[in-house]
């Protein structure tokens, strides 16, 4: 670690003003480096700079600043503290105002509410880590993602016993979204649920844990870095305004101004920190939120189990008198039940005919406008789905002429069924799901309870609510993953959806069936035969036919006006590629130096050979194998300095030839899209 006064002070020199050959930092970046390392060593605070060069080709460093445990005389857990780590990228504004982003001046008010704790015990030690490299500018081959990030989990001695915050904001926000989750995981209660009792403003991005198991919703990539790692984390995003999708768990009141000092954002962050467990005793991995107007509540794992056998012992209770009370009814009606079950799996593989066909349908019209699924988005799902509920009415229409005895009773039966198969999959899937099919399941039976056709409709349109609500958290995040398994034949997703339609269909068959006949007043206000097939046949059809016009008609002007991306300009052997050699102990050392016009946003450097896996014995950055093992691929991160000069040792019969691309991207239409790239080649 480095100490404060004139060696650090030489070193700070050292790393932004001397020449190097092979390291260099991007100028914003460096810019807002060199103030933090400049506040850090004025207030005399210990910090290290880590260099990602070597190990992740990236031209930039991280500073970390470490805070040690103050332990607590006959705390067993003092002598295993856990580690927080804050994570906050260090990249400078580009607009005018202060050098810092909020985030990095929240990190120096955490670390000096640290430092100032006046020995009052910490349960854990404190790394302030700001990450380097952390925005790209490009996409593709440019280097490991979020190298500050992986440098900064990799020093972690033990991972299972370590918490990790991202904080990214920009500029002061109104509040803060969390993501806690990210690729099928959550991150445990115990890190959830002391954020509620901070005095900020506080916004959950995803309220439905479900959605993070189903892949339904994939979080920030930093999870998916955190995750793989072995630890657990949360991203913390700031948002400029308190206002809907994203609701605020405590609004402010009584203020206009809105934004949040880094003062306090940090001294809500040292009181966080001070809250967390790390024993990982309690590490409760399958909650589930309960949504409340301004407010939310948590149902834990135990909480959970404990309502399911509940739910399980009064259903055999309320089964157990039922027997008793009315024994040969019970029985009759099963036989009944039994008898017909044959219709249950039929409704069944008309249900999932029509979510496939349908599927198989779009695809068919969004390939002959040739337009790819995901540019229909959300649009094209949506005219999807009410396709399938006009195939649900015309498998209902069906099913109306089939004889069944009591149908009111048989499609209760048939919804109550479902539902136990439901909550027990459910069981044994994760525990998460419990408290869906819970509520699934209380409204169902009270529609097999009701014997007027009202109230069972409504229990109809209680039943998906919860669904509804989670399709709306789904669309607010912007995820597409829920589009691409509905226009893209998932078969699992859409047995799933069958299960589900098919529970909420057979409530709906009970209400019609009570209305037809228990109770004869509504029956007065019956059109007749041939006009009611008449208007259903043309309600269906128009329904119908909409649904296909949009979504030609929106296939084909996607067709006929294809997004605009900016033309890529391949400029050849406009690269200054030159190379000066000498051998040693029968190697040789390659000094390749790449000058490139202007500022190029990312260099590329290959290694073509005519052999599989060649040797390379040493090189400043990571390199990987390409092209069945004939091509090298040297990893570099974005923003290289110019002249580049890299310095390879290889074989002394090495031979093969160097090829160096220069990329310039553009800020329109967005980034990514290239709009020149330069080359050369150079034999060796």
């Amino acid at each position: 670690m480095v100490s404060s006064g004139v060696f650090q002070r030489f070193l700070l020199l050292a790393l932004l003003f001397l020449p190097l050959r092979v390291y260099a930092e991007p100028a914003e970046e460096r810019n807002g480096r060199s103030e933090l390392i400049r506040i850090l060593s004025e207030e005399h605070i210990p910090f290290e700079i880590r260099p990602l060069l070597a190990a992740y080709g990236e031209f930039g460093s991280s500073v970390q600043v470490s805070i040690a445990p103050v332990r607590e005389t006959g705390n067993p857990l003092a002598e295993n503290p856990g580690v927080l780590v804050l994570a906050i990228p260090l990249n400078s504004r580009t607009s005018s105002g202060p050098v810092l982003p909020f985030a990095v001046e929240t990190g120096l008010a955490f670390i000096r509410r640290a430092r100032l704790r006046s020995g009052e015990p910490s349960p854990a030690a404190v790394r302030v880590v700001f990450l380097g490299g952390e925005n790209r500018k490009l996409s593709g081959l440019s280097g490991w993602d979020h190298p500050g990030l992986r440098d900064a989990v990799s020093r972690l001695d033990n991972p299972e016993n370590a918490v990790l915050l991202y904080l990214n904001a920009e500029e002061a926000p109104a509040g803060i979204r969390i993501h806690h989750g990210n690729g099928g995981t959550i991150a445990p209660l115990h890190l959830v649920r002391p954020l509620l009792d901070l005095d900020i403003p506080l916004s959950f991005a995803v309220r439905n844990n479900e959605l993070y198991k189903l892949f339904l919703v994939r979080g920030p990539p930093v999870l998916e870095i955190v995750r793989a790692a072995g630890l657990s984390g949360l991203y913390l995003e700031g948002i400029d305004t308190p206002a809907a999708p994203y609701p605020f768990v405590r609004p402010p009141e009584g203020t206009a101004d809105l934004s949040i000092t880094a003062e306090t954002m940090g001294e809500q962050l040292f009181k966080y920190a001070s809250s967390l467990d790390f024993s990982g005793i309690r590490a409760d991995t399958h909650y589930s939120f309960i949504n409340l107007p301004g407010r939310i509540l948590f149902l834990s794992e135990f909480t959970a189990i404990a309502l399911f056998f509940f739910t399980a012992a009064l259903a055999l209770f309320m089964l157990l008198v039922y027997s008793a009370l009315a024994r040969p009814m019970l029985a009759l009606q099963w036989r009944f039940f039994l008898r017909r079950s044959w219709l249950i799996l039929l409704i069944f593989a008309l249900i999932f005919g029509a979510f496939y066909g349908t599927a198989l349908i779009f695809s068919l019209i969004l390939k002959g406008f040739a337009v790819p699924s995901p540019r229909v988005y959300y649009g094209g799902a949506a005219l999807q789905s009410c396709t399938v509920l006009l195939c649900l009415l015309l498998i209902s229409r069906f099913c109306s002429h089939i004889p069944i005895p009591r149908k009111a009773k048989f499609y209760g039966n048939a919804a109550v069924a479902l539902l136990v198969l439901g909550i027990c999959a459910a069981a044994a899937l994760d525990i998460t799901f419990i408290p869906v099919f819970l509520w699934a399941f209380f409204w169902t039976i009270l529609a097999s309870l009701f014997r007027a056709p009202v109230p069972v409709f409504l229990c109809a349109l209680a039943l998906p609510a919860q669904a509804a609500g989670a399709v709306k958290n789904v669309i607010d995040t912007g995820s597409r993953e829920i589009v691409d398994l509905i226009l893209g034949r998932n078969i699992p997703f859409m047995l799933n959806m069958t299960l589900i339609a098919m529970s909420i269909f057979m409530i709906c068959k009970r209400g019609s069936a009570l209305i037809r006949g228990k109770t004869p007043s509504l029956r007065l206000f019956k059109p007749p035969l041939k006009k009611r097939r008449f208007v259903y046949g043309a309600v269906c059809g128009t329904l119908l036919g909409l649904s296909l016009l949009s979504l030609t008609a929106y296939g084909a002007r996607l067709a006929h006006n294809p997004p605009v991306k900016p033309p890529q300009r391949i400029l050849e052997d406009r690269l200054k590629l030159t190379m000066d050699e000498r051998t040693l102990l029968e190697r040789r050392i390659l000094n390749i130096r790449i000058e490139a016009p202007g500022g190029p946003d990312r260099i590329d450097l290959y290694l073509n050979t005519g052999t599989a896996m060649p040797v390379i014995y040493d090189a400043p950055v990571p390199f990987e194998y390409g092209g069945e093992g004939r091509i090298v691929r040297f990893i570099l991160g974005e923003d290289p300095p110019v002249p580049l000069d890299i310095e390879i040792v290889v074989p002394l019969d090495f031979s093969g030839f160097f090829r160096a691309e220069a990329l310039y991207g553009s800020s329109e239409p967005g980034p990514g899209d290239y709009t020149l790239k330069m080359t050369s080649t150079l034999p060796l």
